[in-house]
């Protein structure tokens, strides 16, 4: 994939060009006519300056782009390039969308707010994975300083979205057109969404810095994070039909959305289910005995050696790891992490007790006496 590096000189040098061509062409006009009134006349009526405007509009969104990379996330990792290149495209067609399918002036300033929106929508796709990436650093000054820039992004951008919510709410109720009340509807829906979504990715951040609990992490965490997502695809689902409620028509343009976050609610519902019935039979595998765990064996999930007192737990399929990593694991998964075998369709073998550990002194045997000896004492 094409780094960010090797895009940044191609953008920068597309971005100052933009402004220096409609910038020369405007002073050509004002040259040629004097008067302010009539240079605007020709410029609104010449057909060139309308191309030149829309592109340095282009050109003005991309360069917003890389100053709000370059000041709340610095270089970018691949794994973070990787999760925005397909999101952009998808972004940028439902965007444009819109205007084009209520029948907008695409060379209006709503198709430019629209252009704003899908940079604040890849920029709250790369804050989440960003946050991800925090969380897999260790504690230092690096972690830090990129905490610190995300955070002040959601502050920033949990502003901007307010403040576009409340208008776009009260904008609602004064619009008598039907485009213009469905353009403000589908506006209200994406940003409420922007909202819920940086209220997600704030709490995640907040706990990943005062638990800090990335080998023990509690099932509740879990719990919590799937309750938010159900939460927020809920609130979404339910903005979508209030718009057929006060519109008489859905907001078509954001069908994807509506049928994304349908599926959302049945995929993490699956997945709570999964986590329970998982963590219920975890706590009723057995243990691994203490012959079993050489020196040299580890856990393929975390890669670290295997303690009996540990109480590392054996599969049904017969591997064998800890019981925390079992449980981060059950997360997402509901397979064996190395051979893959369907763990809630496995039987869990009958609990063995498990012997304690051998001695390391053993206390000399007392003398034999046989019976007829024993006998004679006794009587």
């Amino acid at each position: 994939m094409v780094s960010r590096e090797t895009l940044q000189a191609p953008a920068s040098s597309y971005t100052v060009v933009s402004f220096l061509a409609v910038s020369l062409y405007v002073l050509d006009y004002v040259n040629t006519y004097g008067e302010v009134y009539t240079t605007v006349i020709a410029l609104r009526s010449s057909s060139i300056f309308s191309l030149l405007a829309v592109n340095t509009t282009i050109a003005f969104f991309v360069g917003l782009w890389y100053f709000n990379t370059a000041i709340f996330f610095g270089a970018l990792t691949p794994t973070e390039r990787g999760a925005i290149a397909p999101a952009f495209p998808v972004y940028l067609a439902e965007c444009i969308g819109i205007p084009l399918y209520l029948d907008q002036n695409m060379f209006s300033m709503k198709a430019g707010f629209m252009l704003f929106t899908v940079v604040l929508r890849v920029l709250h796709k790369l804050a989440d994975e960003r946050i991800i990436t925090t969380s897999a650093l260790p504690n230092g000054s690096r972690r830090t300083y990129m905490v610190i820039r995300v955070a002040l992004f959601l502050l920033l951008s949990l502003s901007v979205d307010i403040l576009v919510f409340c208008t776009c709410w009260i904008i609602l109720g004064n619009n008598s057109r039907e485009s213009e009340a469905m353009f403000t509807y589908c506006v209200l829906l994406l940003y409420g969404q922007f909202i819920l979504s940086t209220f997600r990715y704030g709490l995640k951040l907040i706990y990943q810095q005062v638990a800090d609990d990335r080998d023990n992490r509690s099932p509740m965490v879990f719990y919590a994070e799937k309750a938010l997502e159900i939460l927020h695809s809920f609130v979404f689902v339910g903005m979508f039909l209030l718009a057929y409620y006060h519109l008489g028509q859905f907001p078509f343009i954001l069908l994807r959305n509506f049928f994304g976050h349908c599926y959302l609610i049945s995929e993490n519902c699956k997945n709570v289910y999964r986590y329970v019935v998982l963590s219920w039979r975890v706590d009723r595998l057995p243990n691994a005995a203490e012959e079993d765990l050489t020196p040299d064996v580890t856990c393929t999930i975390c890669y670290e050696e295997m303690k009996f007192e540990e109480h590392p737990k054996v599969l049904p399929c017969g591997h064998t790891y800890h019981k925390n990593c079992l449980s981060r694991w059950f997360e997402g998964h509901a397979t064996c992490p190395y051979c893959r075998a369907d763990l809630l369709k496995a039987k869990i073998p009958p609990r063995q007790p498990v012997a304690p550990p051998p001695c390391r002194w053993r206390r000399a045997a007392s003398p034999m006496i046989p019976r007829c000896h024993a006998s004679r004492r006794m009587s």
